[in-house]
Formats: C-alpha cells, sequence, structure tokens
C-alpha cells in the first residue's frame, strides 16, 4: 500500500499514469464521483470506473478514500515535474542514440 511512501514515490507513481488515467486521477483526488467523472467528461461510466481501478491499482490503493488520504497533498506541479524531467532524460538517451549511431 502507499501508506508508508515518500512524497517522491507517490509522484513516481503517479508519473506511470497513462494520459487519461492522470486525468481521471486528478478528479478521484479531488472526491468527485465516478458518476459525476463520467457525466462532465461524457463518457461511459463502465469505462470511467475502469479507469479508475487501473488508476488504484497502479497508485496501489484500494479506493478513492485511500487514494484522496495519501495522494491528496501530492502537489499537481511535483507530477508534472516529474514528467518534465523524464521527457528531459528520453531527449537525452535519443540524442546519445544518434550520435553513437552516427560515430558507427
Amino acid at each position: 500500500m502507499a501508506k508508508n511512501k515518500t512524497t517522491a514515490e507517490l509522484s513516481t507513481l503517479v508519473s506511470r499514469l497513462a494520459p487519461p488515467e492522470l486525468e481521471i486521477y486528478f478528479w478521484l483526488r479531488e472526491s468527485f464521483s465516478i458518476r459525476w467523472i463520467a457525466e462532465t467528461a461524457m463518457q461511459d461510466r463502465r469505462q470511467i470506473k475502469a479507469l479508475a481501478k487501473k488508476v488504484y491499482k497502479t497508485l496501489q490503493v484500494r479506493d478513492q478514500r485511500e487514494l484522496v488520504a495519501y495522494y491528496g497533498t501530492l502537489s499537481k506541479e511535483a507530477v508534472e515535474r516529474k514528467e518534465d524531467i523524464q521527457a528531459e532524460q528520453l531527449s537525452c538517451a535519443i540524442a546519445n542514440y544518434n550520435a553513437l549511431s552516427a560515430i558507427q
């Protein structure tokens, strides 16, 4: 469970969410119901519920109550910053690969 994790570890788990899951995560974190999210996103409730289950599994929580308890204080900026760092690392890796390919 997410109980004994640091903010950095929680942020890392959030960064593993796919874009549609991340959107659902932010709504769930604000205590919006599955029904409200489905109506607002104009999507089927079953689809939103399936995405929510993926979010819970990825974040290692049982339900929305635990998600709010453990991730409610995690800032949106921390999540976005983590994504920026990953994008920067990927960009460097691609540049290194291209440089090595040019040498060979």
